[in-house]
């Protein structure tokens, strides 16, 4: 049977000295004082809580610590460092282990130690040619340098590797050969217009919901009714999770008339019940098909007889960020098919003006954003949208390009 790798170490006693010993890694460590004593005991305590913290490995082991083992210990420190104020884990931790897979890939047989800024180039050259956009090859880049910050803090390299990483400067616009990415544009409303009848009523009233307050997707998709403040006239929602939670920051969504009356439908008797639910969803475009069918129910059209016992999937009692944009992809490939299936022509065929361009949820936000900004002021777009300065809105929010035309037009 293979051992526990979270299994902690045990205190045992070495006969022939009447010492303590643990074994570490293949090492046996012996520690100070008579077996059992205060004094080993608490050598003991201490040498435990220094491996846990330092990723379970030891500073100054006999062989120096591949780059694979750090990272499993960085992993194990993650695991514990990102979590939100529920307990639940962070997304973080999840980015951090996608951003260091290349470099366990190719470097996880080296020692953390010989790690050079030469071996950083050459890997981040391989993250160019895996098609990573610029911007996501620094973000991995920094991710991976906090990883050997985390080490030297641990005694499990020198400092002086951590520092020799930072000497490499991040991939510049136009002159790393790296995919450059597009900025996130605010939604047309006519491409919106047209994907909301191919969206059930749950994701077709989050789109809305989430376009009227600019709340981002996830705390559209956790929302529950117990969170949400019905005392005022302008409903406030504090999700208990969202993305400065880490920080301390406070995140507060308002709704006003036209957001209230589009949830009042989705409220519940239960108040720790989520507003929108793909479970309930599925059950009423179950009972629609059921109420379409034309077969009696004598001849087999009983509700539920045509399930599988064990599926592969079921729907869950909220939706997440990835389940809602894939509802968006799929009603904006039947509007296009739709309209191909007008114009008799295969949907490859369709003109680009007549094709409903691609979107994702998170780019309600900056059209929520974009309009916030042009009716009340950039202060005011701010405290909707949550940001603790007025540059994180000002990339939110697109410039007012008509009135900008407009204004030139009368004093240029």
């Amino acid at each position: 049977m293979a051992r526990n790798p979270n299994r902690v170490p045990s205190y045992c006693h070495h006969k022939g000295s009447n010492r303590g010993v643990v074994t570490i890694n293949g090492r046996d460590i012996y520690l100070p004082g008579e077996y059992n004593g205060t004094k080993s005991r608490r050598a003991y305590e201490r040498l435990i809580g220094e491996y846990l913290s330092g990723g379970r490995m030891v500073a100054g082991d006999l062989s120096p610590a591949t780059i694979a083992e750090v990272v499993n210990g960085y992993r194990l420190h993650c695991a514990d460092y990102y979590r939100a104020n529920d307990g639940t884990l962070s997304d973080e931790a999840d980015n951090i282990r996608c951003a260091l897979k290349p470099l366990v890939k190719f470097y996880g047989d080296t020692a953390a130690v010989d790690f050079s800024p030469i071996s950083l180039e050459s890997l981040r050259k391989k993250m160019i040619g895996l098609g990573w956009s610029r911007t996501y090859i620094n973000s991995a880049v920094g991710r991976m340098r906090r990883c050997f910050k985390w080490a030297a803090s641990r005694q499990l390299i020198p400092i002086t590797t951590w520092q020799a990483l930072q000497t490499i400067d991040g991939l510049r616009y136009g002159r790393s050969g790296a995919r450059e990415t597009a900025p996130v544009k605010p939604v047309a409303q006519p491409d919106i217009d047209a994907t909301l009848p191919y969206l059930n009523r749950h994701v077709r009233a989050m789109v809305v919901a989430q376009l009227l307050s600019g709340s981002r997707g996830g705390e559209i998709c956790s929302m529950k009714i117990s969170q949400i403040d019905m005392t005022r006239p302008v409903w406030e929602y504090r999700p208990a999770k969202h993305k400065t939670s880490i920080h301390g920051h406070q995140r507060v969504i308002y709704f006003g008339p036209k957001a209230q009356a589009l949830l009042r439908p989705f409220l519940k008797a239960d108040p720790n019940a989520f507003v929108f639910s793909p479970r309930l969803a599925d059950e009423e475009r179950r009972a629609e098909l059921h109420a379409r069918r034309k077969t009696p129910l004598s001849c087999g059209n009983v509700p539920g007889s045509n399930k599988r016992r064990i599926p592969k999937k079921t729907p869950g009692d909220c939706y997440t960020s990835d389940s809602y944009a894939q509802s968006v992809r799929y009603a904006i490939a039947a509007a296009n098919e739709a309209r191909a299936a007008a114009m008799g022509v295969a949907v490859d065929k369709l003109p680009d003006d007549c094709r409903v361009a691609d979107w994702h949820p998170h780019q309600l936000r900056h059209s929520a954003a974009t309009r916030l900004r042009e009716v009340a002021g950039v202060d005011v777009a701010r405290t909707a949208m949550g940001h603790a300065s007025l540059d994180a809105t000002e990339i939110y929010a697109e410039p007012a390009r008509e009135k900008a035309i407009a204004t030139m037009l009368k004093i240029g």
